[in-house]
């Protein structure tokens, strides 16, 4: 019968991994680094942790499932792979860089599907700060296809930067351009001080 962890008990054993094996798991997702190709048989073999084997193995699969550590951490050709101690042991293939490259392109697909980039200038309308005028001069947002690589740290960051541009990028009026821009610039700032805070507090706990 195939074992199927819930959630929470992964996620109790992911904590574990992050206290007992701090140079190879992390719980920040941006922090995550290529681990080496079948790990889990090495916390296994290693007894440190109090759970059953499928439940270990559940947990890491859950670990790599994050978009941090499937789609940017391994969408790098050549990305050093770690061992328990955070040694390299070896690296990301093209091939496996390929895969997590497609991944992250259906991801940002799915997140423009799921998110409207013009949401401020939406807002500022039913404010009352965009008039019916200004709304018919607005044209239609150019989403973002196909992700472009960067570092996990920055994923955060560049997810906010693309909504701003792609919502001031649609507008032809100069001054309603202006208006978006800084209102969206706020949002860019807001989340560009929360990464530095969480980068902060992961480099505290390293």
């Amino acid at each position: 019968m195939l074992y199927r962890a819930t959630r929470e008990e992964s996620e109790n054993i992911g904590r574990m991994l992050v206290e007992n094996y701090p140079k190879a798991f992390f719980d920040n997702p941006r922090q995550r680094r290529p681990l080496k190709n079948n790990i889990a048989a090495d916390v296994i073999a290693d007894k440190v942790l109090q759970a059953s084997d499928e439940a270990i193995i559940a947990a890491i699969d859950w670990y790599k499932n994050n978009i941090g550590y499937q789609g940017y951490a391994m969408s790098v050709p050549g990305a050093t792979r770690i061992n328990l101690n955070g040694d390299v042991v070896n690296r990301v293939t093209p091939a496996e860089a390929s895969e997590a490259q497609k991944i992250l392109n259906e991801y940002h697909a799915k997140k423009n599907e799921q998110t409207n980039p013009v949401r401020v200038m939406s807002d500022m309308y039913a404010s009352g700060r965009i008039t019916d005028c200004g709304v018919k001069k607005m044209d239609a947002p150019t989403l973002r296809t196909k992700a472009t690589t960067i570092a996990p740290e920055f994923s955060a960051l560049y997810e906010a930067l693309t909504a701003a541009s792609a919502a001031v990028i649609g507008i032809s009026d100069a001054n309603m351009r202006l208006a978006v821009a800084k209102a969206t610039l706020d949002e860019v700032l807001k989340k560009a001080m929360q990464v530095k805070e969480e980068l902060a507090q992961g480099g505290n706990h390293g």
